[in-house]
């Protein structure tokens, strides 16, 4: 059974709510309806095709071959339970026009599409017309529209607007923010502020970070240390004397948003502390966090974070996806270390294709997934919730 909803959840389920009961409801297009009906109602779910796009070989291929594995994991579960199941075709995207894999998957009778990958593709599918068949797009493209797609993925911007929620729901009003440089990082700035804003709350000052920042030096400018440093210079210069000088931080904020990686984090984190951060809370994305059971590191310890099920609940699992979960590290050990989370949006991917006919008919529908509990937004974009942990001594423990 899945924990209680906290506070902040229930907040977020009450908007979402509020979201999806004030917008126009949704009409699916004939052929959408007919293949998902078919699925649902297991009248003839066997004469199905779905195709699986990802980059298998190339830059993206350990990711992609994660996914994808985790999407066969998921699709052997459903036949090992004897349930009539689809038939699946993988084709390869790497170093090919898009448009033409798309159309090859058609030529093969695929009446279901699950990818592509990259935004780019994405891009590129919708602005060529021809999606025909139900697609679940493997990342998320905020101006894609198309009555046949649907978009899937593990986006850090989730994420940093649940964060907003959470640091308002914990009643911080006053927020340092710490993020990368690139567009990735100022992605999640702009969401997070966005959603932090308009909360009431407020961005006191922000910090970005390159990859060959000097980062104590940045610290130290960002909480004001350099200027009380300064004012230590000047009583001595003034006083002519040695004095007794504690350097002070600023005062003018209440809580950290961090996003940085898990190796960034453990020179961040030290830094801040070391600079009089005293009990200001934490908060970060799930990047900060390296699901690996041998990796214990106290530098991280108090940070707050959402993540998703596969990571921080796995004993919460529905019982088929905490099957599903057991093989995959059995039989993936290493590779299930570094991509866990692909894994699971790979589970996901099979496991909510013939949840999206509910979903897209009733608005306030959501399932318990291996990625969080997911709703389908008025958009066809589906939405995570996630749960919430504190790292205590070096391993995440879950929070209300």
């Amino acid at each position: 059974m899945w924990q209680k909803f906290s506070t902040i959840c229930s907040f977020f389920i009450l908007s979402c709510v509020f979201l999806f009961t004030s917008c126009t409801k949704r009409s699916l297009t004939d052929i959408n309806h007919q293949i998902f009906k078919e699925w649902v109602n297991n009248s003839n779910p066997s004469s199905l095709k779905i195709a699986l796009l990802l980059p298998l070989e190339g830059q993206l291929a350990e990711q992609a071959n994660a996914i994808c594995n985790g999407f066969f994991a998921a699709y052997y579960q459903a036949k090992h339970n004897s349930k009539l199941i689809p038939t699946i075709l993988v084709l390869n995207t790497n170093h090919k026009n898009i448009n033409t894999v798309y159309q090859n998957a058609l030529q093969k009778a695929a009446n279901i599409i699950v990818g592509p990958l990259t935004k780019k593709n994405i891009a590129v599918l919708v602005n060529s017309h021809m999606l025909s068949v139900p697609t679940l797009a493997l990342n998320t493209l905020a101006k894609a529209r198309n009555p046949y797609l649907f978009q899937f993925g593990l986006s850090p911007l989730d994420e940093a607007t649940q964060t907003a929620l959470r640091i308002w729901n914990d009643h911080h009003t006053h927020i340092l923010m710490i993020t990368p440089w690139g567009n990735w990082g100022n992605a999640i700035a702009q969401a997070f502020q966005k959603q932090l804003e308009s909360l009431g709350d407020k961005i006191t000052a922000q910090l970005t970070y390159k990859v060959n920042t000097n980062l104590n030096n940045e610290i130290c400018q960002l909480l004001n240390i350099d200027q009380s440093e300064r004012r230590e210079q000047h009583l001595k210069h003034v006083l002519y004397e040695k004095i007794r000088f504690i350097p002070r931080r600023r005062e003018d904020f209440d809580a950290i948003f961090l996003v940085a990686n898990f190796s960034k984090a453990r020179q961040i984190i030290p830094l801040l502390h070391f600079y009089y951060l005293g009990d200001i809370p934490i908060y970060a994305t799930s990047a900060i966090y390296y699901p690996s059971s041998v990796i214990i590191d106290h530098d991280l310890d108090g940070v707050i974070f959402d993540d998703i099920p596969w990571v921080l609940a796995p004993k919460q699992l529905p019982l088929s996806i905490k099957q599903i979960q057991e093989r995959i590290r059995t039989l993936c050990p290493n590779s299930y270390t570094q991509n866990s989370r692909l894994y699971a949006l790979g589970v996901d991917a099979y496991q909510i294709l013939p949840k999206l006919y509910k979903m897209s008919l009733i608005s306030q529908y959501h399932t318990n997934s291996a990625t969080g509990v997911l709703y389908l937004l008025p958009n066809q974009q589906i939405y995570r919730q996630l749960l919430w942990a504190k790292i205590i001594n070096g391993q995440p423990r879950l929070i209300k």
